[in-house]
């Protein structure tokens, strides 16, 4: 049997590696669209400020999945979820298969492992 505490531990090293790759790749696309000055200025701004976004929510993840709370777990779930369907709404590249790979892995221990992110029951 795994130690209780293993789960999450995993889960937030691979959410806070989430959480550094996202704000990796939104600091990069805003020094590029900086550098660039590309038209219109507005929505290239809008993605710097999405991409920051998920960092951000990725970060609130890992912080909030060891807390064995429902909620915290519904938003990881659907955090990561929602990042596997966008993944292949645009032009996929090594990041984009890195972070769903991660996000894959978090989805299946997630389902898998949920006993160990829930609150427990208790009989009454």
């Amino acid at each position: 049997m795994s130690s209780p505490a293993r789960w999450p531990r995993i889960v937030q090293g691979l959410l806070a590696l989430n959480t550094i790759i996202w704000s990796g790749i939104a600091i990069y696309s805003l020094l590029e669209f900086l550098r660039e000055r590309p038209e219109p200025v507005i929505v290239f701004t809008v993605v710097s400020l999405l991409l920051f976004g998920n960092a951000v929510a990725w970060g609130f993840s890992a912080w909030g999945i060891g807390k064995r709370n429902r909620r915290w777990y519904a938003f990881t779930l659907v955090l990561v979820i929602t990042n596997i369907i966008l993944t292949f709404t645009d032009q996929v590249g090594i990041w984009d298969w890195l972070t769903a790979a991660l996000c894959f892995m978090i989805c299946g221990i997630l389902l898998f492992k949920r006993a160990y992110f829930l609150p427990a029951h208790h009989a009454i």
